[in-house]
């Protein structure tokens, strides 16, 4: 097993959470000139390139979810996202490297390119694909499909949440906190007075805020939401901060079981936009800049929103700062052959897409 900086540290935990090694790691820091006028120094964490097939910051997680599957003798595992969820078809990617089936079910999200090509990728890819017409009856569709399957497969299968934001999947987001601290020790980069970075189902924010404290980095993280608030709110941050905390100090109580307040993170809740996938002037301009400072391909749903933030509070005369943008994007490309499929192969009310 690869000894990523969490085990490392804390090497107890090697025995105690399962683990599949699946990501790319560690993944690259880039220093991005000519974005911003002043005196900040922006760096690009590149967790777009964590897997050589698929990437994104879906793959930290899945190290440890898919992990779990395996331990526990799982043949399948069944997830939840929009119907071009980057989620969703980053679980049916590895789950399938893994061994294991993949069941997704899907519900309604405003079209673009990017969904009518994920979803060619999840039938390219093998997986099970199952539509929700309504959210409000997520639910229910998720516990028939798991009865289902465990009548089929003769075993229950392992329920991933939206984003791989349990508990355990976070824990991928405290080792890529650590990951950092490593690199600012090396000189990669300084450290950063803050991280931006997207919140969608906070998996992603709440890991990082641990690892950097566990870490000892003093450095902001400034999650800009990207879902209803509903879904990314500082309170439902809390309590998966809380149960994050929880699991590694029980499973090594050298870890110190932190607590947590609103004030050791920042919510930016004003780059959403009204609604989840519509992408906003701001977050096409960030796009555009991103791509000709750096050549750094961002998506109006997630990433450029969060560039968005971060060049709207970097504008202008600063104190010399140096902030970090994490990319959670996947940048490797849909193959050819994903794209020759035919939609007809995915159930019916998602032929509108095309």
């Amino acid at each position: 097993m690869r000894p990523i900086p969490i085990f490392r540290l804390f090497p107890e935990l090697t025995s105690k959470l399962p683990y599949r090694d699946l990501a790319t790691l560690p993944t690259p820091v880039e220093r991005v000139e000519k974005l911003v006028d002043g005196n900040a120094d922006v760096f690009v964490k590149r967790d777009d390139l964590t897997g050589t097939s698929y990437g994104g910051n879906k793959v930290r997680k899945l190290e440890f979810l898919i992990g779990r599957a395996l331990a526990e003798g799982r043949r399948r595992v069944i997830t939840v996202g929009g119907a071009g969820s980057n989620h969703a078809l980053c679980t049916a990617v590895y789950a399938r490297k893994a061994g294991l089936s993949a069941s997704l079910l899907l519900f309604p999200q405003l079209n673009a390119q990017s969904v009518r090509e994920n979803l060619l990728m999840d039938v390219y890819v093998g997986a099970d694909v199952h539509f929700c017409d309504e959210y409000a009856r997520l639910q229910d569709k998720v516990e028939a499909l798991m009865a289902h399957y465990a009548r089929a497969d003769g075993v229950e299968p392992l329920y991933i949440p939206g984003g791989g934001s349990s508990a355990l999947g976070a824990i991928g987001y405290v080792n890529a906190a650590l990951e950092l601290a490593e690199q600012v020790k090396e000189g990669d980069l300084p450290c950063p007075s803050s991280i931006y970075v997207a919140l969608g189902t906070m998996g992603t924010v709440a890991g990082l805020i641990i690892g950097l404290k566990l870490a000892g980095l003093p450095t902001e993280v400034i999650g800009v939401r990207v879902v209803p608030a509903a879904v990314g709110s500082e309170s439902r941050l809390l309590c998966l901060l809380d149960e994050t905390i929880r699991l590694l100090h029980e499973a090594d109580p050298s870890i110190p079981k932190l607590t947590f307040r609103v004030d050791d993170f920042h919510v930016e809740h004003d780059y959403f936009g009204g609604e989840y996938g519509r992408y906003t002037p701001e977050s096409q301009d960030a796009m555009a800049r991103m791509a000709a400072a750096a050549g750094i391909r961002l998506d109006g749903t997630y990433t450029g929103k969060a560039a968005a933030a971060m060049l709207a509070h970097l504008e202008g005369p600063k104190a010399a700062e140096a902030v970090l943008f994490w990319n959670t994007k996947n940048s490797r490309s849909i193959p050819g052959e994903a794209l020759a499929r035919d939609y007809h192969e995915l159930p019916e009310p998602l032929y509108e897409y095309f």
